[in-house]
């Protein structure tokens, strides 16, 4: 993703440092996301859950279209964003937190996806069994 790199990061400021988010962000996602997962994981749509960085409406929402994934995959995500909102890096920590409370199926396979500065994508595979 050579165009990222002014996508997602973090501005030095007088009082700290201050997220930066582009506009840009989901339209990139919904480019670059989709053969990223596929390589990594095959369909997203075959999958139970979907862990997402809950970074805001509009990017949970890019990704939930750009990977065809239906609300119940992403419901953990929806109620981090919803009760906590995005904690930056620790965010995916919250949904991870969530999704093991409320396990859609006793055995299972998911995926966690978590994006960071410069538009790093981080991809982990999900596997739970009772």
């Amino acid at each position: 993703m050579a165009s990222s790199t002014e996508a997602l990061g973090f501005q030095r400021a007088d009082d700290g440092f201050r997220v930066v988010v582009s506009r840009q962000l989901p339209r990139l996602l919904e480019t670059h996301l989709p053969a990223l997962v596929a390589d990594f994981i095959g369909p997203a749509s075959d999958l139970d859950v979907v862990a997402l960085h809950p970074g805001g409406e509009a990017i949970v929402d890019s990704v939930t279209r750009c990977l065809g994934l239906r609300e119940g995959q992403v419901a953990a995500t929806r109620r981090v964003m919803s009760s906590t909102g995005n904690t930056s890096s620790a965010a995916i920590l919250f949904v991870l937190e969530e999704l093991a409370g409320h396990l859609p199926v006793p055995e299972g396979r998911g995926l966690a996806a978590a994006f960071g500065p410069g538009l790093m994508v981080e991809l982990i595979e999900l596997l739970w069994a009772s």
